[in-house]
């Protein structure tokens, strides 16, 4: 054997070796947006928990600014699961559903956060974050690019009538790359490669 073959043998072993041990990008982890229809008389916001426990979101909040919105005592979500927040509107909370009265309906450009608790200027409080169509008032944008949640001066197109706001389930993009818009599947599975 030739001391090339030997040499490039070492060099693609090592890249191989590096290739493993690089950590792969970490898609969404615990409670995260994952829908959002601004459907008119019927907004929702779907989370769905990407962990492998239960989430308890007792003493987190919901931000539409200048809303922040907390969580009814109690409110959980079983590992995969999804909840569904019902925008500006009242109804029977149950293990799928809330409803948040007390939440300024959404408009067409305009973005939602979750916060773990009250530190609303704080990227170690917020938890997931979504923007879109073009940049409205005030903003916890900054927040969410802080967090590595989100990238600076990105929106999600604003969805047309009877369509929503989908985040791709396998992406561990940040930002609009990791968002589509297309027909609502609220309450299930969202694509995992474009609509």
């Amino acid at each position: 054997m030739s001391k090339t073959s030997i040499g490039f043998g070492i060099v693609l072993a090592a890249v191989l070796a590096a290739l493993a041990m690089a950590p792969a990008q970490a898609g969404p982890s615990g409670p995260t947006f994952t829908e959002v229809s601004l459907a008119q008389g019927n907004q929702v916001v779907e989370i769905t928990n990407f962990s492998d426990s239960t989430a308890d979101l007792t003493g987190w909040f919901l931000c539409s600014r200048p809303n922040y919105v907390p969580f009814p005592n109690g409110t959980t979500i079983a590992p995969g699961g999804i909840l569904l927040l019902h925008v500006a509107a009242s109804g029977t909370n149950d293990a799928g559903n809330v409803f948040l009265s007390g939440l300024n309906t959404l408009g067409q450009n305009d973005e939602i956060a979750l916060y773990r608790d009250r530190n609303f200027s704080s990227s170690s409080s917020i938890v997931s974050f979504v923007s879109w169509g073009g940049p409205g008032g005030s903003s916890r944008q900054s927040v969410a690019v802080a967090a590595g949640l989100w990238v600076a001066n990105e929106f999600v197109p604003a969805p047309g009538a009877d369509q929503t706001i989908a985040r791709l389930v396998d992406s561990t993009a940040v930002g609009t790359s990791a968002w589509a818009v297309g027909a609502p599947t609220l309450g299930a599975p969202n694509a995992s490669t474009g609509r």
